[in-house]
């Protein structure tokens, strides 16, 4: 049953994305396009999945746009995960090898997602200074995972990349976090297990940075990390989630 989830999911989400992009026909760079895929997608995911989902703090989503959102990363299934709360107006940050992807490359790029190029430090500098110039023309928010890459749902958040926080502190804008409970006992892609169940996210009240310089990046990357931590284990107990087993 696993496999023939996956296969759903990975079919659902292509159905989506092709909505997606025949919307965008008439509504090219609208980056509400997202949020309704985010939506449609992960309505039709929880019940492939089998999650039952409690929501905290909803009212700090979309209260101070534009912001940066920062979301603990623990599997491909965290499009779903967060996907019904997706606030409209929010880009994403993707590497521009999306764009090859069939059908979901080019809709991510119709919805007004930016790809930057992550495979030269310089480059990749440049590319959070054109973010911000977005943040800041635009009004857009942007939705970002600070540990760079998945977790897996272990008992410790990766330690956080810098660039979400020096581009908040450039931007002037608040940070916002997003944190899921574990996954580990909803799916388990090791072995291959996909049983369900419930899961918990809470939206943090927003961090403001106005005033803050890049000499406090480090700090503030310290304070929002140790937040995401702190209400990860809430999560997790609070479900009786054991992640030492």
């Amino acid at each position: 049953m696993f496999y023939i989830r996956v296969v759903l999911l990975g079919v659902w989400m292509c159905i989506c994305a092709f909505l997606g992009l025949l919307k965008s026909i008439f509504r090219w760079g609208d980056t509400n396009l997202g949020k309704e895929y985010a939506r449609l997608f992960t309505k039709v995911a929880f019940k492939i999945a089998r999650v039952e989902v409690e929501y905290q703090g909803l009212e700090h989503i979309e209260a101070t746009q534009p912001c940066i959102y920062t979301l603990n990363h623990q599997s491909n299934f965290d499009m779903a995960v967060f996907g019904a709360i997706y606030p409209g107006d929010t880009v994403i940050i993707g590497k521009k090898q999306l764009i090859w992807v069939p059908v979901f490359g080019l809709f991510y790029k119709s919805a007004g997602n930016i790809m930057i190029d992550r495979s030269k430090t310089d480059k990749a500098k440049t590319s959070l200074s054109h973010v911000v110039e977005e943040i800041i023309r635009r009004k857009v928010c942007v939705w970002i995972f600070p540990e760079g890459t998945r977790n897996f749902g272990k008992k410790k958040l990766l330690p956080f990349k810098k660039g979400p926080f020096h581009m908040a502190i450039e931007a002037q804008v608040p940070v916002v976090a997003l944190v899921a409970s574990s996954l580990k006992e909803l799916m388990n892609w090791e072995k291959k297990l996909m049983l369900g169940g419930k899961l918990k996210i809470r939206v943090l009240p927003p961090i403001f940075t106005t005033g803050m310089t890049d000499q406090d990046v480090t700090k503030l990357t310290g304070i929002v990390q140790e937040q995401m931590q702190t209400t990860f284990d809430e999560l997790n107990s609070q479900i009786n989630i054991n992640l030492d087993l």
